[in-house]
């Protein structure tokens, strides 16, 4: 232990707290497709709504467009990428209302081919391009004080195959962004294909792993494919070496029957109304997904505004879409968040423990030694060393001090 001065007693606090619990992010994904809906009473009431569910965590979701897969630049569209004033205004509204907040900028291509195809005729370009963009946003993010940055979303065609280029973008993004970072990375074909996690602050999975072959699965049907999924994950990180988190940035499916086969299907045409298989959906990875000890948070796709088709008053795609709001999902939502929320910032003292502190904790320096099976399991481990009158003097985080 580090020289502490002459302490009269010694108090050692733990807060064991695994990733479900005080550090887990119990988040929804906010996306803007005008430029200024942002600044509408419309987002400030979705906002509000979202409060009222327990909600925690919010990934601000904004694009820049370029016009081909073969395109090798891209920028912001003028009528629908969300402008720095915008997103300054729905960052601070949401912040006062206790959110934290995750900043996700994307690049997609304007014919709707899906940015996994880009591929750009001149890459050198595009990926100067990508730091000027994303260099923007971490420098916007910083400002802000905002404590999560994504720096890139399923850029499959590049995330796996131009590690150096990443590795460059990544230091553009610590060079001017204080806070942590993370990729949001396919479920299928790029999460375990991606060489670099190591250089960020979680594993970004987006989600949409299929759980059925048939409509209106159970919960129990499909917490026995999250459970397969989860197998997965744990595989890959142990094979990686990764002790950082895992986020869903993002998950979800829609609100029709056979929904949970294809997750990630916004193609609605010629579906059945079905909120239940949504319901049990969300239900579902609360019981199995959770309580895993890597699981560091969840963003669910989306909450609706007046920018996305499936906005609740008026959206043609309201009834089948992804949001949760006015539908089954959204009563799991609330009560499984606010579980959560209940548990937050909460202490749980380990049942079996042993200290030892030598040679006493009336000499200037000594050692405090900490034996628990929990403490060695959970990567999330703190530990809070305080003096008699009550003042912290020492933290350890993740087994280091």
């Amino acid at each position: 232990m580090k020289n502490l001065g002459t302490l009269l007693t010694i108090f050692v606090l733990f807060a064991v707290t695994s990733a479900s619990t005080a550090d887990f992010m119990a988040g929804m994904s906010y996306a803007g497709f005008w430029n200024d809906v942002f600044l509408s009473p419309e987002s400030d009431a979705a906002v509000d709504s979202m409060a009222a569910n327990n909600v925690k965590w919010l990934t601000i979701c904004v694009w820049w467009y370029q016009d081909y897969d073969t395109s090798s630049t891209f920028s912001p569209n003028e009528w629908d990428t969300p402008t720095d004033s915008s997103l300054e205004h729905i960052i601070e509204y949401a912040e006062d209302r206790g959110f934290s907040i995750m900043l996700k900028p994307m690049v997609d291509i304007s014919d709707g081919t899906w940015r996994a195809f880009i591929s750009p005729n001149d890459w050198e370009l595009w990926f100067a391009t990508y730091r000027s963009f994303i260099g923007h946003y971490a420098s916007f993010a910083e400002s802000l004080g905002v404590p999560w940055l994504c720096i890139g979303c399923e850029l499959i065609s590049s995330s796996t195959t131009h590690a150096d280029d990443w590795s460059n973008v990544i230091d553009t993004v610590r060079a001017t962004f204080s806070g942590n970072i993370t990729y949001a990375a396919n479920w299928s074909g790029e999460y375990n294909r991606i060489s670099w996690w190591d250089a960020l602050d979680a594993v970004g999975i987006d989600a949409y792993f299929p759980l059925s072959d048939h409509g209106n699965p159970t919960v129990d049907e499909l917490i026995s494919q999250w459970n397969s999924c989860a197998d997965e994950i744990q595989t890959f990180l142990d094979t990686m070496g990764l002790s950082i988190p895992v986020i869903f940035t993002e998950i979800g499916c829609g609100s029709y029957t056979s929904a949970t086969i294809t997750p990630w299907n916004y193609d609605f045409s010629s579906v059945e109304t079905n909120q239940q298989e949504q319901s049990n959906y969300y239900e579902s990875f609360f019981d199995a997904i959770y309580p895993l000890d890597w699981m560091g948070g969840v963003f669910w796709w989306w909450w609706d505004n007046p920018s996305t088709s499936d906005y609740r008053w008026g959206g043609v795609e309201y009834d089948v879409g992804f949001t949760p709001n006015g539908k089954l999902a959204q009563q799991i939502l609330r009560d499984r968040y606010g579980e959560i929320t209940a548990i937050l910032n909460k202490s749980e003292t380990p049942k079996n423990y042993k200290i030892t502190i030598t040679p006493n904790p009336f000499n200037s320096v000594c050692c405090i030694c900490i034996e628990n099976d929990k403490i060695e399991r959970d990567k999330n481990t703190k530990i809070e060393i305080f003096d008699i009158s009550g003042k912290k003097i020492a933290q350890i985080l993740n087994n280091h001090y």
